[in-house]
C-alpha cells in the first residue's frame, strides 16, 4: 500500500518543477492566509487525487489547480473579462443551470508572483464561495499534507528535496 507522503511525492512530480510549484504554492499560501482558512476550516479542502491532481476547493468549487504547461486553474467572478487579464476561460460552474463563477487558466511564471489584479479577482470570488458554503464536500479527502506544505516553507523544502532531489 502507497503511503500519502508517496502519493504526494509522485503528484507533485507530475505536476510541474520545484520552482513552478514554489511559485504556485506561495501563491495559495497568501490567498489562504488571507482568508484566514486554516486546515481545518470546515469549507476547505485540499485534495491529492489518484489522478495526479492537486485540488483546492471552497465548499464544492475548485479554487485553484495547477495544469500542464505552467498554467493554473483559477475561481473568478463572472462578471470579470478575463480576457484583459491575459487569462483563459476553461470552463463555468452554474448554480441553477445559470453561470455563476468562471474558472480560468492563467500562464504562472516560474518565480513571478501572481499579478495583483489576478490575485485581487481571484480572491473576490474565493470570498463568495465562504460567504455562501458551510463545509466542503470534499473534506473527508482533504490532505493535511498538501495543506501544511503550502503553509510551512520549511516542510515545502524538505518535501520538494525529496521530491525533485
Amino acid at each position: 500500500m502507497e503511503s500519502e507522503l508517496d502519493q504526494f511525492i509522485k503528484t507533485l512530480q507530475k505536476n510541474g518543477t520545484a520552482k513552478w510549484l514554489d511559485t504556485y504554492f506561495n501563491t495559495l499560501q497568501l490567498l489562504l492566509q488571507q482568508l484566514n482558512l486554516n486546515s481545518d476550516s470546515p469549507a476547505l479542502a485540499m485534495n491529492v487525487t489518484k489522478n495526479f491532481e492537486l485540488n483546492s476547493n471552497i465548499g464544492q468549487r475548485w479554487i485553484s489547480k495547477p495544469y500542464s504547461g505552467n498554467y493554473v486553474g483559477l475561481l473568478f467572478p463572472i462578471e470579470t473579462d478575463e480576457a484583459l487579464l491575459n487569462c483563459r476561460l476553461h470552463f463555468y460552474f452554474t448554480s441553477h443551470k445559470h453561470r455563476a463563477v468562471k474558472f480560468v487558466l492563467y500562464s504562472l511564471e516560474e518565480g513571478k508572483p501572481l499579478p495583483s489584479k489576478i490575485f485581487s479577482h481571484w480572491k473576490k470570488a474565493c470570498k463568495a464561495e465562504l460567504e455562501r458554503t458551510q463545509k466542503s464536500g470534499y473534506k473527508r479527502f482533504h490532505s493535511s499534507l498538501f495543506y501544511d506544505t503550502v503553509m510551512n516553507n520549511e516542510l515545502r523544502e524538505e518535501i520538494f528535496k525529496e521530491a525533485f532531489g
